[in-house]
């Protein structure tokens, strides 16, 4: 389960990865089909998804560590500094391994509207 804490970590996140982006670059290579959960997919189309998304985040490691550690603390309900001395990979498996967090994810990657933009260009007090 996503806690309410790991919640805004998790749009944090999402949001420096820019997984629509990355989501329109998977389903443009037909790697990410609207109706095939990626959990059914065969090892293979998994794989080359598997591929993609972490040719995308690895460049942005350093931009999510931060939120990584933390995310990763408050679902294990230790210290920010007690997460940071686990091991990289034993810590984001088990993360991904949280009910809802790999969902949270394929979710915003099979997203298709882009965020909405807010413009406060226009003044609207002036009569």
């Amino acid at each position: 389960m996503i806690t309410l804490g790991q919640l805004p970590i998790l749009g944090r996140i999402a949001a420096k990865i820019d997984l629509a982006a990355m989501g329109a670059v998977l389903r443009n290579k037909d790697l990410l089909p609207d109706d095939v959960d990626v959990m059914d997919m065969k090892s293979d189309q998994q794989a080359a998804v598997i591929f993609e998304v972490v040719s995308v985040v690895v460049p942005k490691l350093e931009d999510i560590a931060g939120d990584l550690t933390r995310l990763i603390a408050v679902g294990k309900e230790i210290s920010v500094e007690e997460a940071a001395k686990l091991g990289a990979f034993e810590a984001i498996k088990d993360l991904l391994e949280q009910d809802g967090i790999l969902d949270f994810f394929i979710r915003r990657l099979k997203a298709k509207k882009e965020p909405k933009v807010l413009d406060f260009s226009r003044d609207t007090t002036s009569s």
